[in-house]
């Protein structure tokens, strides 16, 4: 910013807040690795957890702007690829020897 002076701000996000970004991110997990060992529930769980970070993304952004949010556009549209995937491109179930 030319002619002004530089200026630093800290943001204290609440403790609640990395908690949901914590659950959010070990449910997507889960429902990858239900997706890889082909399991019937994760297109299930895959929808609404790109729901919730969606929401969540949403809030962080009207709340803090878009400062160290988690929930980013590239996440948000990761989770949106990924349960497309799960919906329209479920592997095939394994042959049990």
């Amino acid at each position: 910013m030319l002619g002004h002076p530089a200026s630093v701000f800290h943001v204290d996000f609440p403790a609640w807040r990395a908690a949901v970004h914590v659950l959010l991110s070990v449910v997507a997990v889960a429902a990858i690795v239900a997706y890889v060992t082909r399991s019937r529930w994760a297109s299930t769980a895959a929808w609404p957890i790109f729901a919730a970070t969606l929401l969540v993304g949403i809030y962080d952004v009207v709340q803090y702007g878009t400062i160290g949010s988690p929930t980013s556009i590239w996440t948000v549209l990761l989770l949106l690829l990924f349960a497309l995937l799960t919906r329209f491109g479920p592997l095939p179930p394994t042959a049990n020897a």
